[in-house]
């Protein structure tokens, strides 16, 4: 007898969980479709042309163009779920899929570009994003009209700073009195907190352009 009313049991309990089963299987394909949710959030591109075109139907009713249309009352006729669906496909399409997708298109082009054919080794860098080993450009002119070219370059960018306190600027002189900034000793009003070798400047490369002497007939030909 214990015996029949186990297996009765066990019979009611699998019988009650089959039918909970069975409801929550109706209930997600017919209430809640899960599987045409899930592919309509996965083909973005149309979720997008089907919300765009269902935009364009009332905007271009009139066989205008929607770009031309400023009709605000056609504009308010639209319902807020079709923006909303609209701009979230346009968000998701691009931060998820498009975004990534092109970044490493152009990341991996950079790779093989820097690493096999030797080019391209600037954008490389930049894309890096490494505070230090950067350079710029200095130019003077010289007395005689010549062009000095002068590529300076910062092995480490220092990260701590202090106020000098050999600071030019700090000068008890007025404005039109001081000097211009060009002629100081000490220009910069910070100075790093550590003095290391690897923070000073270094010429990387140096050029001069010679000033063009231009010729005396063009001289007179302008003036004529």
């Amino acid at each position: 007898y214990a015996e029949k009313q186990i297996e009765k049991t066990e019979e009611s309990v699998l019988g009650s969980v089959l039918e909970l089963l069975l409801g929550c299987w109706i209930w997600i394909y017919t209430k809640f479709p899960l599987l045409k949710t899930t592919l309509s959030i996965f083909d973005l591109p149309g979720l997008i042309a089907q919300n765009h075109h269902d935009i364009c139907l009332t905007l271009c009713a009139d066989g205008l163009e929607c770009l031309l249309t400023h009709d605000r009352h056609r504009f308010l006729t639209i319902e807020r779920t079709s923006y909303f669906k609209y701009m979230l496909a346009i968000s998701l399409y691009f931060f998820c899929v498009a975004i990534p997708f092109a970044g490493g298109i152009f990341g991996s082009w950079l790779t093989i570009e820097s690493n096999f054919f030797r080019a391209q080794s600037d954008l490389s860098f930049s894309s890096l994003m490494v505070e230090h080993w950067k350079n710029f450009i200095k130019l003077h002119i010289k007395e005689n009209g010549d062009l000095e070219v002068f590529a300076i370059g910062l092995q480490k960018v220092p990260t701590e700073w202090i106020k000098d306190d050999k600071w030019d600027g700090q000068r008890s002189q007025s404005k039109s009195k001081r000097n211009p900034t060009w002629t100081w000793k000490r220009p910069s009003k910070w100075v790093p907190l550590k003095n290391c070798k690897t923070f000073q400047p270094q010429i990387v490369d140096y050029t001069c352009i010679k000033k063009r002497q231009i010729p005396t007939w063009h001289h007179t030909e302008k003036t004529q």
